[in-house]
């Protein structure tokens, strides 16, 4: 009984971290975004995604340095899946997400394109040192179309209320919140699971896999609420591009791995797939509405259900 009340206690410590982090988070992103006339999708796609993508960054390049670069890269295809099956669904559920115009010219497009160059590259059966270099030169890239399009001057100087320093406080300590948060959250959940019995098949499949995407999760559910879903669709597609260009090239560049048949049947063309599909969704209404958040949940349920059943 005592194990299972302090592994609550885990569970239950890390939900508020990741809600309140999730809140600083998107709070000091908004502000900077109004104060320096930055557009909120910029925001999303920079510094949201960056902040929530952290611990995938982090884990991956352990995981190349020690030599387990497949490892890594599943990492990669099951965060991109999760990001927009599970964490877009749900989003959209909650509240539709209206899609701006720019963002289905560029944006979108360009997540599409990083998804068919690394499905591309795993048809040689393995990820090269180059393939990394171009992955990572693709990134700069994405970074400089940020860049060109960061200014908003509608908004600028809307928010004067919070000093610069104090908003970037609130991203930092924000982000430092939801890393220890997903963190303590998995611990407990894992360890509860565990206690009571449940296969460790189980548990990789649906807590571990959970687990790792709770900072977007959080951070897009927080953005949605506060009536700002462009933050919340940027976060999916920022984090989407982050994982496929930096992340998938820094593990590349330092660890080349080869591409099992899974990947190239299986997690690529679910990640593909999901990716396009965004596209003709966001185009019929300008909207990711409830009805496409309930089709992009569903598939990515039926994926995992039916990735369990041909795993045994």
């Amino acid at each position: 009984m005592g194990a299972i009340l302090y592994n609550l206690f885990f569970v239950g410590v890390g939900v508020v971290l990741l809600t309140k982090g999730a809140d600083w988070l998107i709070t000091g992103s908004v502000g900077i975004a109004r104060k320096f006339g930055v557009s909120s999708m910029i925001v999303g796609l920079t510094l949201v995604a960056f902040g929530t993508s952290a611990p995938e960054l982090a884990a991956t390049l352990v995981s190349a340095a020690h030599g387990k670069g497949d490892i890594a890269f599943g990492n990669v295809v099951g965060s991109n899946i999760c990001n927009i099956g599970l964490i877009l669904g749900v989003a959209a559920l909650i509240k539709p997400i209206k899609v701006e115009r720019s963002t289905l010219k560029r944006e979108i497009p360009f997540m599409i394109a990083a998804s068919v160059i690394i499905y591309i590259f795993a048809f040689n059966s393995i990820i090269t040192r180059w393939m990394g270099f171009i992955l990572l030169a693709g990134f700069v890239i994405f970074l400089y179309h940020c860049a060109k399009n960061a200014q908003d001057p509608e908004l600028k100087g809307e928010n004067q209320k919070e000093s610069p320093a104090k908003l970037v406080t609130y991203v930092v300590v924000g982000g430092i919140g939801l890393v220890i948060g997903a963190e303590l959250f998995l611990r407990g959940a894992v360890n509860l699971a565990r206690i009571l019995g449940i296969s460790e098949a189980i548990i990789s499949l649906s807590l571990v896999a959970l687990g790792t995407s709770l900072p977007e999760l959080s951070a897009s559910l927080v953005a949605t609420w506060k009536k700002e879903p462009s933050i919340a669709l940027g976060n999916v597609i920022g984090s989407n591009i982050f994982n496929i260009l930096l992340v998938g090239g820094a593990t590349a560049t330092i660890c080349p791995f080869k591409i099992s048949g899974d990947f190239i049947y299986i997690g690529l063309p679910v990640m593909l797939a999901l990716a396009v599909l965004l596209a003709p969704f966001a185009w019929t209404k300008k909207e990711i509405g409830r009805m496409e958040g309930g089709i992009f949940l569903a598939l990515y349920i039926t994926y995992i259900v039916w990735l369990y059943g041909i795993k045994h």
